[in-house]
């Protein structure tokens, strides 16, 4: 192996990480964009009925590459490599309201998560008792 085909495929590795990340990026930016917002109009006699969403996401990378070194006396030549990289993210909705139009105007219907709300109630209810206690022993 010559020495250009040899740096070639070390810059084919270095490059892997990259493709990738930009590929992952591709993707993630197909996932959250405006038509996981707004969902297809639906017709429903006069009225035009649109349903939002609410679209979080978030994403993390990392990548690496090693180095080599070069041997002395009977280990000569150039030793070690390395290369490597990883990432994940998530994206999730939930719907937030329902834009309807109808002959009287356009006008919107908030959905109201039940769940959630009882969910934030028994935290902060935990976090006032916790509070309370704390202040009792003191």
């Amino acid at each position: 192996m010559n020495d250009k085909s040899a740096t070639a495929t070390l810059d084919e590795k270095r490059m892997k990480p990259m493709q990738m990340t930009e590929e992952t990026l591709d993707r993630f930016i197909k996932t959250v964009n405006v038509s996981a917002v707004f969902g297809e109009p639906v017709k429903a006699g006069e009225n035009v009925i649109i349903p939002t969403a609410q679209v979080m996401g978030g994403m993390g990378f990392g990548a690496g590459f090693g180095s080599g070194r070069q041997g002395r006396g009977e280990e000569a030549g150039n030793t070690g490599e390395g290369g490597g990289s990883g990432g994940g993210g998530r994206s999730m909705s939930r719907p937030v309201a329902a834009v309807v139009a109808s002959p009287e105007g356009v006008r919107v219907e908030p959905v109201i998560d039940k769940t959630r709300i009882t969910l934030t109630g028994m935290i902060a209810g935990a976090l006032l008792g916790l509070m309370f206690i704390r202040r009792l022993r003191a």
